[in-house]
């Protein structure tokens, strides 16, 4: 009831602290171009909700050995690239992918997300 009753206020993504998730097996020599974010919705509990809009190209092993009757798995990396799993866990969500862009020489059969511990020469503790 107090604030006149303001249940969400809308304010500059920048003007927060963001997580820095980016895709290790990109093909986009500027990533950060490839990624819109807009608004941070943030609620009267202080839940804050960042809604981003990518579009998104990867590198993928492709084995053509059976063309046209093959089958191709192609893994999306995600992770921090500064933070370890002290400060950021991913976990997996709901998947929408209704405004995925068919490709005319392949069809996606299934989506599906797996959540796994990295280790990287550079640091102790691993990433998500």
């Amino acid at each position: 009831n107090q604030y006149g009753g303001v249940k969400y206020i809308r304010i500059p993504y920048y003007n927060i602290w963001y997580p820095d998730i980016i895709l290790y097996n990109t093909a986009e020599t500027d990533y950060e171009s490839s990624i819109l974010n807009t608004y941070a919705i943030i609620d009267y509990r202080g839940e804050v909700e960042l809604v981003s809009h990518a579009l998104l190209s990867s590198i993928c092993d492709v084995d053509v050995e059976y063309y046209p009757f093959d089958q191709q798995v192609c893994k999306l990396r995600f992770s921090s690239w500064t933070y370890d799993r002290t400060g950021i866990v991913l976990t997996g969500g709901t998947t929408r992918i209704g405004h995925f862009s068919q490709n005319p020489e392949f069809f996606l059969e299934n989506f599906w997300t797996r959540i796994s511990e990295e280790y990287n020469e550079c640091c102790p503790k691993p990433f998500s």
